[in-house]
């Protein structure tokens, strides 16, 4: 079990952080992600399974699975709602209204603000859940985004998760976590210790929960034709970039094909091709025909090709600007912030210099 206790005196006397995860280790031959999952079903009415996302590796080294929140956080049109659970098992629900609900969820992470621990999962406790593509309004009020068909979509829905069980794919292992506050530090380990048996208990012998399988009772079938839904979502934006003089940036995919020459006829400012199929990140090579998706832009208009997804290095960046107008880079610059965090400046004014060199 780590931290030490002593360890988390000395972390805990700096006065910085609220919460300090505290962890046990179990080894992982015996359970998968999906049975422990099913015994969590269980234990408690909200729980959850996140896998770990990588661009280089066929799997991503972390599960991650949760249950029992102590606090749940939702929004509808401004209308607030916290739900925390108390040790004696009773709940109390605060609502109100707001006028951006990203400002409450900043007070809560500050009151749950944990340190890194070496040899820890990247993720120990924390909000998960999710914020719909309406929850742009609270930054854009001029969108009006009000569904009075859908009211048990919310704009936000998060639950704050203390444990958290992460399998470690990669060492062969399951990392318990629970949260000691620095408050109480003594009485609070001493409940973590608690909870980690718990934990342990639960998953070497807990009950299993069956997941029926799924059955379709009608066809899905969208409610706006794909060009309308494309139409109304341009116009939306475009209401706004007018507004502050900017140009609403058009993608063309490697899957756009015969959409390509409407794209383009109403594209501003430039076109954005997307390199490659998938989510952004870097990759280790571009194999899509870049020329012929250029080729096909500049036969419906004249106008700036840029090419992004995936370019990451020199090399990538130079192919690509024989090719077309521009290169656009993004997860390697966010990369190399979040590895030097504050101190990033000169590694990104490099990183950015040896770009540029590599296309002129």
């Amino acid at each position: 079990m780590y931290p030490t206790f002593e360890t988390m005196k000395h972390l805990a006397s700096a006065g910085e952080y609220r919460r300090i995860s505290l962890c046990r280790e179990l080894f992982a031959d015996r359970y998968t992600p999906v049975e422990v999952m099913r015994t969590l079903r269980m234990a408690s009415r909200h729980c959850y399974l996140l896998e770990s996302a990588s661009q280089t590796e066929v799997w991503g080294r972390y599960s991650f699975l949760g249950y029992d929140p102590t606090m749940e956080i939702t929004c509808t049109d401004g209308i607030l709602r916290i739900r925390s659970a108390k040790d004696s098992g009773e709940s109390k629900e605060i609502v109100r209204q707001v006028e951006h609900p990203g400002d409450t969820l900043r007070e809560i992470l500050r009151e749950y603000k944990t340190p890194v621990i070496e040899g820890m999962s990247p993720f120990a406790g924390g909000l998960v859940g999710y914020f719909s593509y309406d929850y742009i309004k609270y930054s854009e009020p001029k969108l009006k985004l009000e569904d009075k068909e859908q009211q048990d979509f919310r704009d936000m829905d998060l639950m704050l998760f203390d444990k958290v069980i992460a399998f470690d794919h990669y060492k062969q292992k399951v990392l318990l976590i629970a949260g000691v506050m620095t408050e109480n530090l003594e009485s609070s380990y001493e409940k973590a210790v608690k909870e980690l048996e718990e934990m342990a208990e639960l998953i070497r012998n807990g009950k299993q929960d069956e997941f029926p399988s799924l059955v379709l009772q009608s066809e899905i079938t969208p409610k706006f034709p794909k060009e309308q839904y494309a139409s109304m979502v341009e116009e939306e934006f475009d209401v706004i970039c007018k507004e502050y003089g900017m140009d609403l940036i058009s993608l063309i995919a490697p899957t756009s094909h015969e959409r390509i020459a409407r794209i383009v006829r109403e594209a501003q400012g430039f076109v954005y091709c997307v390199s490659s199929l998938g989510v952004t990140g870097m990759r280790s090579q571009i194999t899509t025909d870049i020329g012929a998706m250029v080729q096909l832009v500049k036969q419906e208009k004249d106008i700036p090709c840029a090419v992004g997804f995936g370019i990451s290095n020199p090399e990538q960046a130079k192919k690509m600007a024989h090719q077309s107008d521009g290169v656009i880079v993004g997860s390697a610059i966010v990369k190399l912030c979040g590895t030097y965090g504050k101190d990033c400046v000169p590694y990104v004014k490099e990183y950015v210099k040896s770009m540029k060199d590599a296309i002129r």
